[in-house]
């Protein structure tokens, strides 16, 4: 095996970075630096108890990466379905909204007109809200009947 950075012999014996140190530090595996005066593990004289711990990992790893990213599929999926529901709740929202605002234009229009019939004046506030009030008040004094 060539010479690689610890975060590459890390990767290749599947375990971490600070294993690959502690692995230096007690002499199992051979630092080096490099042109740039980067230290690097020599992976050429592994011990086979070693390599054989790394390459059982590798595709314990493959495995949890694949299953990761059906997973990561899998959420993809479910975010395009909830988007795509939600705009079809917002549509209806919307179309039910100005079903109401029809209605209500309707209904205010039938009380005018039945006021009118009816010789009774209408009041209408901002908030569409309708309030009727006979033609001719009556005044009544307060102390007595009216």
């Amino acid at each position: 095996m060539p010479v690689m950075t610890i975060a590459e012999a890390a990767l290749t014996l599947g375990v971490s970075t600070d294993t690959v140190r502690r692995r230096v530090k007690r002499g199992e595996l051979h630092e080096t630096q490099d042109a740039r005066g980067h230290l690097c593990v020599d992976l050429d004289g592994l011990e086979p108890s070693l390599e054989v711990v790394g390459r059982s990992a590798a595709p314990q790893l493959a495995t949890e990466v694949a299953h990761l990213r059906a997973m990561l599929e899998h959420a993809a999926q479910e975010r395009d379905r909830a988007i795509e529901e939600s705009q079809a709740w917002r549509s209806e929202a919307q179309r039910a909204s100005g079903e109401r605002a029809e209605l209500l234009r309707a209904l205010q229009q039938q009380q005018a007109l039945q006021a009118a019939a009816a010789g009774v004046r209408l009041i209408t506030a901002g908030s569409g809200a309708v309030t009727a009030e006979p033609a001719e008040k009556r005044k009544r004094r307060w102390f007595g009947r009216g």
